[in-house]
C-alpha cells in the first residue's frame, strides 16, 4: 500500500485508548485531510520509519513523520514535538499549542512521559488496533 509520501504520517499505539481517541480527535479537526495514520504495530509503520532512517527503540509516544522536501530528508518527531506539530497543523484554536515551544523540551517531554506511562490507567487499553470506518479508511495506511 502507498504511504502517501506527500502527507505527514501519524504513527500511534493502536492498542492504547488515549492514542486511538487522539487519532479520532485529529481526524475530526483535520478538515483538509492532511494527515495519514498507521498503528505502530503495523508493518507499514516499520516501513515508514525505516525509510525515515529512524534509529533506536520506539519511544512510548505518538510519532509524526514529516515528508522529505528539497532541503531535508523525512523527519521523525516524537513526544511533545510531535504533539505540538500535529496541533499546529489543525488550525485555530489548536494551533495555539505551538506556544508551548517556549517551554524547554525537557520540561514538555517530562510531562508527556508522565501521561504516556499512565495512559492505560487513565484512559484504558484495547486488545486490538482501532478499525477505521469506511469514511476515513483512505487516510489509514
Amino acid at each position: 500500500m502507498s504511504t502517501d509520501a506527500a502527507h505527514p504520517i501519524v504513527l500511534f499505539d493502536g492498542e492504547c485508548g488515549l492514542c486511538s481517541a487522539s487519532v479520532r480527535f485529529i481526524i475530526s479537526r483535520d478538515k483538509a485531510g492532511l494527515f495519514r495514520f498507521a498503528p505502530l504495530q503495523s508493518s507499514v509503520a516499520q516501513s515508514v520509519l525505516a525509510r525515515a532512517s529512524f534509529q533506536g527503540p520506539l519511544p512510548d509516544s505518538v510519532l509524526l513523520v514529516l515528508p522529505a522536501d528539497a532541503s531535508r530528508p523525512p523527519q521523525v518527531l516524537t513526544m511533545s514535538d510531535a504533539s505540538i506539530a500535529i496541533a499546529s497543523r489543525l488550525g485555530l484554536p489548536w494551533s495555539l499549542a505551538s506556544l508551548a515551544r517556549v517551554l524547554p523540551r525537557g520540561v514538555r517531554n517530562a510531562a508527556y512521559r508522565l501521561l504516556a506511562r499512565n495512559r492505560t490507567r487513565f484512559f484504558g487499553g484495547k486488545q486490538a488496533c482501532m478499525m477505521p470506518t469506511d469514511d476515513i479508511r483512505a487516510r489509514f495506511l
